[in-house]
């Protein structure tokens, strides 16, 4: 749908409030469950079931709240008037000890096409490459995938291949493409984002 009444109520939405990175909860399970059951959310991650249950939720928290947790996972918190809202979770897991890490991400329906996607995952490859030992991030995305897409070329994510990549909502594998960002790619994404607001 092109111009009209659509394009003009997209235009009146008010600007998203400012967020926050922060640790998960225990008691996050319920906003989690919320959330991560539209189909339209856990059709674009690997890991989310479909249905999502309370205690898909709880067994996702425990994990990434272990003892020893192999993840590092944020909550992506926003500052309403009437009180912080969770809005979804975002962040990174090593792959096999080789020094790269994997970003991953998610934000429930209400909270796309907002521009926060893009601002919390800048936020969490900052802290990712705040590690001076690492060299490289990859992430996949589904090909129906175009708005997770922007988001990891707005951060300098490059394309480097294809795979059929295992989803647990689809019931099997998709196509998906590959991405990784190297450091110097990184930092030269920052630099041109830093002219542009000269």
């Amino acid at each position: 749908m092109s111009g009209g009444l659509g394009s003009n109520a997209q235009l009146r939405r008010p600007p998203m409030p400012a967020f926050r990175l922060r640790s998960l909860r225990l008691r996050d399970a319920s906003t989690l469950a919320r959330l991560c059951g539209d189909p339209g959310v856990a059709l674009m991650t690997g890991r989310m079931p479909h249905p999502y249950r309370f205690e898909d939720a709880e067994r996702f928290l425990a994990m990434v709240l272990g003892v020893e947790p192999t993840e590092r996972v944020w909550g992506v918190e926003l500052d309403f008037e009437n009180g912080p809202v969770l809005a979804g979770a975002m962040g990174w897991a090593p792959i096999r000890h080789d020094g790269r890490v994997e970003h991953g991400y998610w934000l429930g329906r209400p909270f796309w096409g907002r521009g926060l996607a893009t601002a919390a995952s800048a936020e969490v490859l900052r802290r990712a490459f705040s590690d001076p030992s690492l060299r490289e991030v990859v992430a996949g995305t589904f090909k129906d995938n175009s708005a997770s897409m922007r988001v990891l070329e707005k951060q300098g994510f490059k394309r480097v291949g294809e795979e059929m990549r295992h989803a647990l909502a689809r019931g099997g594998a998709a196509p998906a493409w590959r991405w990784r960002l190297t450091r110097e790619d990184w930092e030269a994404s920052r630099r041109r984002d830093g002219e542009r607001k000269r």
